[in-house]
């Protein structure tokens, strides 16, 4: 849906791109600019292993993960770029239950 203040989230996810492309928290500078774009309740900074984000809350209320990919993670950080997708992943916390979890997924005929 195209709606008023697109643009904004475009300006929200840049900034933070540009503080966790120097290698700093997104907070503090990084926080003060996205608030400035008229973005409240930003939480802090999680890693999500194949990319970091933050939660904020735009101008109109939509709540919004804006998330950039880092140095330490990355979608090709426990697997080649030849062999993405082959292998279902996990996050780590749920690797002991994987037999259960995968049994549960319905089959996907490609």
């Amino acid at each position: 849906m195209l709606g008023e203040g697109r643009a904004d989230h475009g300006v929200a996810l840049a900034l933070l791109r540009r503080r966790l492309g120097h290698g700093a928290p997104a907070s503090g500078g990084a926080e003060r600019e996205i608030e400035g774009a008229g973005y409240t309740d930003m939480s802090e900074l999680r890693d999500r292993k194949y990319f970091k984000s933050i939660y904020v809350r735009s101008p109109g209320g939509a709540l919004f993960e804006l998330a950039v990919t880092h140095n330490e993670g990355g979608w090709d950080c426990d697997e080649s770029p030849q062999e993405i997708g082959k292998r279902f992943q996990l996050p780590e916390q749920f690797e002991a239950r994987r037999d259960e979890i995968l049994g549960r997924l319905e089959p996907i005929d490609i």
